[in-house]
């Protein structure tokens, strides 16, 4: 039984490293690691297996070990290309046929160092069409807008300076040329488009600055609203980081390490949908070591548990092999205190028992052995000769020696 059961989990081993090894969805490094994973998983269980008596035992270690065989794996978002393709996408200078070539060659690599090699590339790319829109905006800035003051061309460049994508630029070339022309209401335009673009505003609150642009007829006025709205798109963002830390603070599970980690990514965070993702993966990591946590104390209240059911004296080896089965087939740690509270009542049951059949022994062998006197007295009170006395006595003392084995092993019906 043993030698199937250890078959079947190399035959299952084998498997999983074949579907490994055909995954174009993981890097190679990835593929060693849940290789060595199997590899280390397989040898533990074969080695569990064989400590095991009975045929329960086996079967129960064989399919849990089947089952945790299944479970070596990497989660889709965990992966090193699913990763890196999040960050092409946050890439916002990049267009969409250059994400797809950085994409395609992501699926097509086969280590983690060229998957770095094509981020880094992307980024370079990335940032060069940046630098060169900014340089082509205050080129503008410079040498066509003619009619822009020197305090108003250094404002326009210190917002050229702090961009962080191509949209962003646009709108503040705009800007530019409405003010160049003089045009309020296109600077107007311009403004409304920037606070538009503001991540961490709710719609009211864009509404309330863009309304208040209106009635506004100085250029340093609609300024003035603008950096407003800064402010308060800055404010709502430092709300959130601050709310999202406090979460994540609560969450039991996680090591300090852990939460320094995503409270550093938190920090890096520039609008609420990137710290929501940060916490919904902060409580996925929570619920991941909770899981492991739950299953390392379960598995240490299980083998506690089987040393408490071999203490039990009043146990036969197969009842007590038969409460460790089900101590093993246990997911929940109620389970294995009713088994633990079945195993004692059953240890109970057995010494009352063996009390009872001690006891009833006793008296058996009490009832004989005054039988047997009172014989011997007859014998001895006899006309028999000596000889013939001595020789009924031995049989019948010989035969009270074989009626108390038989009490003894609770076989005798005499």
């Amino acid at each position: 039984e043993k030698t199937k059961a250890k078959s079947e989990i190399e035959q299952k081993a084998k498997e999983k490293t074949n579907a490994i090894n055909t995954d174009k969805s993981l890097t190679d490094e990835e593929k060693d690691e849940l290789k060595k994973k199997v590899e280390t998983k397989k040898e533990e269980i074969k080695n569990s297996i064989e400590t095991k008596d009975t045929k329960a035992e086996v079967t129960s270690e064989k399919e849990n070990g089947l089952k945790a065989l299944d479970e070596i794996k990497i989660e889709e978002k965990d992966k090193k290309k699913t990763k890196a393709k999040e960050k092409i996408e946050n890439l916002k200078n990049l267009s969409k046929d250059e994400k797809d070539n950085y994409n395609s060659q992501i699926d097509s690599s086969t280590k983690n160092s060229n998957i770095d090699t094509v981020i880094e590339d992307a980024k370079k790319k990335d940032s060069e069409k940046l630098d060169a829109k900014k340089q082509s905006v205050n080129d503008k800035i410079d040498k066509e807008f003619t009619s822009l003051k020197e305090e108003e061309k250094t404002s326009l460049k210190e917002e050229v300076k702090n961009a962080t994508t191509i949209k962003d630029l646009d709108t503040i070339l705009e800007k530019a040329q409405a003010l160049n022309e003089g045009n309020l209401e296109k600077y107007k335009e311009s403004v409304k488009k920037q606070i538009e673009e503001l991540k961490n505003l709710s719609k009211e609150e864009k509404d309330k600055f863009t309304n208040s642009l209106t009635p506004l007829d100085t250029k340093e006025k609609v300024d003035e609203v603008l950096e407003k709205a800064k402010e308060k798109d800055k404010e709502n963002l430092n709300f959130e980081k601050t709310k999202a830390k406090e979460e994540i603070d609560k969450l039991d599970n996680l090591s300090n390490e852990e939460k320094k980690d995503f409270d550093s990514k938190i920090d890096n965070a520039t609008k609420k949908a990137e710290i929501d993702k940060v916490v919904e993966d902060a409580k996925a990591k929570n619920e991941e070591n909770k899981k492991a946590k739950e299953k390392e104390d379960l598995d240490a209240k299980k083998e506690k548990a089987k040393e408490e059911v071999d203490k039990l004296d009043n146990l036969s080896k197969e009842e007590k092999d038969d409460f460790k089965t089900k101590i093993d087939n246990a997911t929940k740690k109620a389970e294995i205190d009713k088994v633990i509270e079945d195993a004692k009542e059953k240890d109970k049951e057995n010494k009352k028992e063996k009390e009872d059949l001690d006891a009833k022994k006793e008296k058996a062998k009490e009832e004989l052995d005054k039988k047997v006197k009172e014989k011997i007295k007859e014998i001895k009170n006899s006309t028999l000769s000596k000889e013939e006395k001595e020789k009924l006595i031995s049989k019948i003392l010989q035969k009270q020696k074989e009626l108390e084995e038989e009490i003894e092993k609770g076989n005798s019906k005499e």
